[in-house]
């Protein structure tokens, strides 16, 4: 199984980046469907079934109060061919990334060598982007709520990926 651990994205939210991106005419572009929205915490690769209790078990035990996330602008990761929206490293989300980071090496998963960079991916090219790069329009640079923490299936197919939430997390009130 090919897991991850992420945030969703409200649905309207979603489907106004898809309309966005889809306004950018990016020439081979693979975009995201807005249902494959979300923000990623922890990619865990491919995980034997038998792992998905004992990664249960660490996110029940996971505590966060509700908080807020801002979209700031549009960016990409020119060498992976990736299209995305940035998003503010509020202080709540690195805290709550972090959390879930430790929570998943005592599963046993490496934490990245790399630091967290918050972004939603918006869309898949091939080869450089030739088209300048827009900004993210006012009515996106708006926040979302975040109110829970899933872990997410990852399928593969030839008409893209599928993610399936496995196992949901809510916030409560307190920590």
């Amino acid at each position: 199984m090919r897991l991850f651990i992420g945030l969703p994205v409200p649905p309207e939210l979603a489907r106004a980046l898809v309309r966005f991106t889809q306004s950018m005419e990016i020439p081979k572009a693979r975009l995201t469907p807005p249902e494959n929205i979300h923000l990623t915490l922890v990619f865990l690769g491919e995980v034997a079934e038998l792992t998905v209790p004992l990664i249960d078990r660490e996110l029940s035990e996971l505590t966060f109060a509700p908080f807020h996330l801002q979209l700031t602008g549009l960016s990409t990761f020119q060498r992976a061919g990736v299209l995305f929206a940035e998003i503010e490293p509020a202080r709540a989300l690195l805290q709550l990334q972090a959390r879930v980071a430790a929570s998943m090496a005592r599963c046993g998963f490496a934490p990245e060598d790399r630091p967290y960079h918050p972004h939603l991916t918006l869309a898949r090219f091939r080869g450089p982007l030739r088209r300048k790069v827009s900004v993210l329009p006012a009515s996106l640079q708006r926040g979302f709520p975040v109110d829970a923490v899933n872990l997410y299936r990852s399928s593969l197919s030839p008409n893209g990926s599928h993610y399936e939430v496995l196992v949901r997390r809510s916030a409560t009130r307190s920590e």
